[in-house]
């Protein structure tokens, strides 16, 4: 499908947006998070480490960003 998959909405504010709520709203890391955890998982290669969920609270300040550019 040329138009790839359905956009979630944007926040109102994208000036205070948290690194881990960009990655959310990214639907193509999200795709390819799941396709790699799945081929760790069908390869036996053990689970995916994850972080602290603070590790990625944090806002990250673009400038001049295309937010449809961004969040595909």
């Amino acid at each position: 499908d040329e138009t790839g998959p359905e956009l979630p909405p944007l926040p109102e504010n994208l000036d205070t947006l948290l690194y881990n709520e960009a990655k959310q709203l990214c639907t193509t890391y999200q795709l390819a998070k799941s396709e790699l955890t799945g081929a760790f998982s069908r390869a036996q290669l053990g689970r995916w480490i994850k972080k602290p969920l603070e590790q990625d609270q944090f806002v990250c300040e673009l400038l001049a960003a295309e937010p449809d550019v961004l969040f595909r």
